[in-house]
C-alpha cells in the first residue's frame, strides 16, 4: 500500500498540468441524494427505534408528537449541513485557489494521507 502511493506522488511530481474539474449538475446531484436517502432503510429504523422513546402517552396525539420529533431532527441536521457546507466552502477556496503557493503541493500532500 504504501508503495503504491509512493508511486503514485512520483508520478504526480513528473505531471505539473492542472487538473480539470467537471461542472456539476447541482438539482441532479439532490436528486440523486434524496432518492439515497428515502429508499435507506436504516433511516427507518433508526426513526423507529429511537424516536418512540420520547413520545408521552398521556399528552398530545402520538402523531404530533413524532411529526414534531422528526421535524425538529431534521431540521437541526440541515442546519447542521448548512454550516458544514459553508466552512467546507470557506475552506476550500482558501486552499484551493489558484493564487495559493501550497496549492501545488496540496495533491502531493493529499496523495501521501
Amino acid at each position: 500500500m504504501a508503495a503504491y502511493s509512493a508511486n503514485l506522488v512520483g508520478k504526480s511530481k513528473n505531471s505539473e498540468k492542472p487538473i480539470e474539474q467537471k461542472e456539476v449538475d447541482i438539482k441532479l446531484s439532490f436528486r440523486q441524494a434524496v432518492l439515497i436517502e428515502v429508499l435507506n432503510p436504516k433511516t427507518a429504523l433508526f426513526f423507529l427505534a429511537f424516536l418512540p422513546q420520547f413520545v408521552q402517552h398521556n399528552g398530545y396525539p402520538v402523531s404530533i408528537q413524532l411529526l414534531t420529533l422528526g421535524s425538529t431532527f431534521a431540521l437541526i441536521g440541515i442546519l447542521y449541513t448548512f454550516v458544514l457546507v459553508l466552512l467546507s466552502n470557506a475552506i476550500g477556496k482558501k486552499l484551493f485557489s489558484k493564487k495559493s503557493k501550497d496549492s501545488k503541493w496540496m495533491g502531493k500532500v493529499i496523495g501521501l494521507v
